[in-house]
């Protein structure tokens, strides 16, 4: 028993800390998002969904009949999600939202990095979006092509 007990403790102490807002841990980029611009869908998917956690998702023949033409597809590396937003008709993709687990973070470098997005990228528009709750955080950052 006394040995469970000293197993259990890093267990709740590494809790402790949930209630604030996360930083993405800064590091090795995980989406490699100047390289997707320019590609339809359908390249993006056949180059990241045996790297990453994906579904094939796309919209069956009833909604692309009534549903509306803008479709996104996630995938998931680690603890990062990229959203690809795209036109399910033409498979055009319009933009990439990336964001963490980690949650809202007040600092939104470490996100360029998890995409390999430098702050001054002549080729990528960089949008931070604020969370509604709290316009000190940031929930994520949205990419498009220049």
């Amino acid at each position: 028993m006394r040995h469970l007990a000293l197993l259990a403790f890093p267990l709740l102490a590494g809790c402790a800390v949930a209630d604030r807002p996360s930083s993405p841990t800064a590091g090795a980029a995980v989406f490699d998002v100047p390289a997707l611009l320019g590609q339809d869908i359908d390249q993006i998917r056949s180059s990241l969904l045996g790297k990453t956690q994906g579904r094939a998702d796309d919209p069956n023949a009833r909604q692309y009949q009534s549903g509306p033409a803008e479709w996104t597809k996630s995938f998931a590396r680690d603890t990062t999600t990229l959203l690809v937003s795209f036109n399910s008709q033409t498979r055009q993709v319009h933009d990439f939202f990336i964001r963490t687990a980690h949650g809202p973070t007040t600092d939104y470098t470490p996100l360029l990095q998890l995409a390999n997005v430098r702050a001054n990228d002549r080729r990528v528009r960089i949008e931070p979006k604020k969370t509604l709750s709290s316009p000190a955080l940031y929930s994520g950052v949205r990419f498009s092509a220049k």
